[in-house]
């Protein structure tokens, strides 16, 4: 039987709407906390309706499996500060 490959609308209407993205890798720990205050700081510094995010399950050729929370932003400076501030080593 063929693999077939989930639909996700809400992720393809995201990626259409918002250019610009910013990935935040997923710890094999809790990570609610962290990903309340990354809402919390789009919420104090983003502007309603200006950012969108999604989970994201992805894997390689090899089966490797990487999940990460996907940050989508329509400004680039907006995106910009969302990275410095939650991915500063990047």
């Amino acid at each position: 039987m063929p693999h077939t490959r989930a639909r996700y609308p809400a992720r393809r209407v995201a990626a259409e709407r918002y250019p610009y993205r910013v990935d935040i890798p997923l710890p094999h720990t809790d990570f609610s906390g962290r990903l309340s205050a990354m809402y919390d700081w789009c919420r104090a510094h983003i502007g309603d309706g200006d950012w969108q995010d999604r989970a994201i399950k992805h894997r390689d050729e090899r089966g490797t499996r990487s999940d990460f929370w996907r940050f989508y932003f329509l400004s680039q400076p907006d995106a910009q500060k969302f990275r410095r501030e939650w991915l500063p080593n990047a």
